[in-house]
């Protein structure tokens, strides 16, 4: 038997009308018999409540306290029914203190597990238990081919190898929720553990707020590897050099400096930042990988101050004011985009392959001599950004050249051949005149970039070519009335747009 003591609210109501000389405190322990039939029907209840929502770990306890064996047959019958269903239906977890905890992942499409195919599981739903360590139970679910899981507490995944069919896995962790369930611990990425050895038909692995350190990858290549969230960490160990994997996107920072890519496989590789942030690595080499493909994206690459590329690379772009020396850049580049590139040696002439250019330069503090700049005659298009530059730029001897944006300026010598032009924020006068090739044409002013005194256009356009969906290309002339139109068909008046 326990003993419980309780206060009696004639007790209370002597204390509050006692003075403090007064006031006398007998502590009095009342029992109560736990065998009487109605404690004992309230261990049955307790004890059907827990299974009810799968928490078996809490039963034991309850039926050793009970002692009409027609009670525990109750609920042993009620136990068997919801593990049975649990056996057969549910995940659980397994936490620090090592009590399995099971849940139901309803579905209306698809109910029976030995047949679903997608499984989401929100973390916020109430039926789900809040709690870190161990998620597991996918052996029940054979046929699963896309797991997600969102507002993730656990720091660990298994019986993934039961799961051959999985293309699509995506997990993430939510630092609001973490916080609610664990406001005295500090959120941070997770270490998940996860071994993806024997789902040789996954395509897409994504993670947020995560360390990929502890992740075995399958033997067979997958598509896309995508790192998200802000605190994310990648470059822990060299478990990027042995994945396999056609696209890697990755956010967060890098736990070691330099970076180092040795992979022969990923094709293409994508780092990105937010505003004013480092990647956690000032030295880039991917000189031994098989990169087709390299973007550093964000403010993250102002901080890259040397950077070694492989051969085969085709495209590239970064933001490059952190360079204290002229990269070599592979003669095998098709595309290259630089931003605040501000060194002296600006001759790309040597990339003969080079099709696609863009270049831009934001303020006058990233300003450089154009006269420096010498590109391939091959190039067939040009992305020029130059506010606040006042140098002219000479590429009239782009022969090839066929389409060009240009931000800014207006102060360059294009080549005759020019097919299509997208010029925004210029003033002046914008001579088309000798562009007879001309075939789409967009032009955006703002008068708090400069007044466009004037668009002289060419003789021979056409409202055919300048109107042709196909094109990908809405041709549009955003100017004010101030404006003189020269040589302008009288059809082109339905593409003009006045901004005042």
């Amino acid at each position: 038997m326990k003993r419980i003591t309780l206060f009696t609210v004639l007790g209370i109501a002597i204390m509050l009308s006692c003075t403090r000389e007064e006031l006398t405190i007998v502590d009095k322990p009342v029992t109560i018999n736990e065998n009487s039939p109605s404690f004992q029907s309230y261990l049955e209840e307790r004890a059907i409540s827990f299974i009810k929502i799968y928490r078996f770990d809490k039963v034991k306890e309850i039926l050793d306290r009970i002692t009409d064996p027609t009670t525990k047959e109750n609920i042993m019958s009620v136990y068997n029914e919801y593990k049975s269903k649990a056996d057969r239906e549910a995940l659980f977890y397994v936490n620090a203190a090592n009590d399995t905890l099971f849940f139901l992942v309803p579905s209306e499409t698809e109910p029976d597990p030995s047949t679903r195919t997608w499984l989401y599981l929100i973390n916020e739903k109430a039926n789900i238990p809040k709690t870190k360590g161990i998620l597991s139970g996918f052996s029940k679910f054979p046929k699963l081919q896309t797991f997600i899981i969102s507002y993730a507490l656990a720091e660990e995944v298994h019986e993934l190898e039961y799961l051959p069919d999985l293309e699509r896995f995506d997990w993430s962790q939510n630092e609001d929720f973490f916080k609610r369930h664990f406001p005295n611990e500090q959120y941070g990425p997770v270490q998940l553990v996860a071994d993806f050895s024997e789902n040789n038909k996954l395509k897409t692995i994504t993670l947020k707020d995560m360390d990929i350190e502890n992740l075995t990858f399958p033997d067979s290549e997958i598509d896309l590897f995508k790192l998200e969230g802000l605190i994310s960490r990648y470059n822990s160990n060299d478990v990027l050099h042995s994945l396999k994997v056609k696209e890697v996107e990755i956010n967060g920072k890098s736990a070691r400096n330099p970076f180092v890519l040795k992979n022969e496989g990923i094709q293409s590789l994508k780092i990105s930042s937010t505003y004013d942030t480092s990647f956690g690595f000032t030295s880039l080499d991917v000189s031994e990988s098989g990169l087709e493909s390299l973007t550093l994206a964000g403010d993250g690459g102002a901080f890259v101050t040397e950077m070694k590329f492989n051969d085969g690379l085709k495209r590239l772009s970064f933001k490059a004011e952190g360079l204290k020396e002229k990269p070599a850049f592979p003669i095998s580049l098709e595309s290259l985009s630089l931003a605040n590139y501000r060194l002296s040696d600006l001759d790309l002439s040597h990339l003969i392959n080079l099709k696609s250019f863009t270049f831009s330069q934001s303020g006058i503090i990233h300003s450089i001599d154009n006269s420096k700049l010498h590109l391939p005659s091959g190039l067939e298009y040009l992305k020029y950004s130059a506010f606040e530059s006042h140098q002219k730029l000479d590429i009239s001897y782009l022969h090839k050249l066929r389409k060009v944006t240009l931000s800014g300026t207006n102060d360059i010598d294009l080549p005759p051949n020019i097919e299509e032009i997208d010029i925004s924020y210029i003033s002046g006068i914008l001579d088309l005149n000798d562009f007879d090739k001309l075939k789409r044409i967009r032009v955006y002013t703002a008068s708090n970039f400069g007044i466009l005194e004037e668009i002289i256009f060419p003789p021979n356009l056409t409202e055919d070519e300048i109107h042709d969906p196909s094109n990908n290309f809405y041709s549009a002339i955003f100017i004010t009335r101030q404006c003189k139109l020269t040589n302008m068909p009288e059809w082109m008046n339905k593409y003009i747009h006045y901004q005042d």
